[in-house]
């Protein structure tokens, strides 16, 4: 699937040129921003009274091993079979009068906490990489 970002097929071969350990230093900068948009994410999805487990504890962030693809969400086709719900949370859902279920207007969790970090998850990511290409210019 196409990032939508131009430079990034350039990025990544910079980045696999780079030395392991300043590849690690990139990615904990980018664990970071993965953190951050992991707390947001639980705070924006409300809790279900219902006695089991929430979508917002299954809620997880994975970044790759060079810090170039950050994931945020339900991960796992296990967590989203479990926890459905939180699909009609973020998305909302029509109403289905046969059934008296009403309509539910959709919270958007998701592109809200993308549209909240994007700005400075950028300029993070933009300082940590030019702090690994300067790092590795002095050969450190």
């Amino acid at each position: 699937m196409p990032s939508g970002m131009r430079g990034v097929g350039k990025i990544r071969r910079i980045m696999r040129r780079l030395e392991v350990e300043v590849q690690r230093e990139y990615a904990q900068g980018s664990r970071e921003i993965a953190d951050d948009m992991l707390a947001t994410m639980r705070e924006l999805t409300p809790r279900r009274d219902h006695g089991g487990k929430h979508a917002r504890d299954a809620l997880s962030a994975r970044i790759t091993n060079r810090g170039m693809t950050i994931r945020v969400g339900l991960l796992t086709p296990a967590r989203r079979r479990r926890h459905f719900y939180f699909r009609i949370l973020d998305q909302g859902r029509k109403p289905i009068p046969e059934r008296n279920i009403p309509a539910m207007q959709p919270l958007n969790i998701l592109s809200r906490t993308f549209n909240k970090h994007l700005d400075d998850a950028l300029e993070r990511n933009a300082r940590n990489l030019q702090r690994a290409l300067v790092r590795t210019a002095r050969g450190e």
